[in-house]
């Protein structure tokens, strides 16, 4: 675009110069008539010149006008096109810095996602742990459970087998106890029977 306009200055400065020259050739004639080098014929001939060349330079200063506005329509327009562009540029640079402040924006949440998905991690790796040793636990106090119901069926087994044994000392103890009782009974009446005199 820059480039465009170069051209058009360039053309414009031309076509002024254009019609610099051919109006210091016009009032060069109208000089040479006014001062009278030439005889009425001459006179007569250089004046239909002067009107024919007049002619052409009114007719080139009409095209040049019209070119000239032309030109100012053209450059107008460059200008026009020139802002456009330069508006395009302030929305492109407006739109980079809201894609930048997006892409920071983006970046801080993944970042807070890796953190919070880390903290998560560590989380669970610790609930492992606990429940880990909780079932450790849990299973430390079965066995010990278990045991103390053993050694407790044990102990029952022991004491129901020493009351058993118990029980049988007492019956064979009560058995001695009423044969001694019998045994004592029968012992008065043998003394009384031998201690009585024989008939004579």
């Amino acid at each position: 675009m820059a480039a465009e306009l170069d051209a058009i200055r360039v053309e414009l400065a031309t076509a002024i110069a254009r019609e610099r020259e051919a109006r210091d050739e016009l009032a060069d004639l109208q000089a040479r008539l006014e001062e009278g080098f030439a005889d009425a014929q001459s006179l007569s001939l250089r004046s239909s010149e002067v009107d024919s060349r007049a002619a052409k330079i009114a007719a080139q200063q009409a095209t040049l006008e019209e070119h000239e506005q032309e030109l100012a329509q053209r450059a107008e327009a460059a200008a026009a096109e020139q802002q456009r562009l330069a508006d395009l540029k302030s929305e492109l640079l407006a739109a980079e810095a809201r894609t930048a402040a997006r892409e920071q924006q983006i970046s801080a949440k993944f970042r807070e996602l890796q953190t919070a998905d880390r903290d998560r991690t560590e989380s669970s790796t610790e609930l492992a742990k606990q429940e880990a040793a909780l079932a450790q636990r849990e299973r430390a106090l079965e066995r010990a459970l278990a045991e103390i119901d053993a050694n407790a069926a044990e102990a029952a087994a022991r004491v129901e087998a020493r009351e058993a044994v118990l029980a049988t000392r007492e019956a064979l103890l009560r058995e001695q106890e009423s044969e001694v009782g019998d045994h004592d009974k029968e012992s008065p009446s043998a003394s009384a029977s031998s201690s009585r005199p024989a008939p004579r």
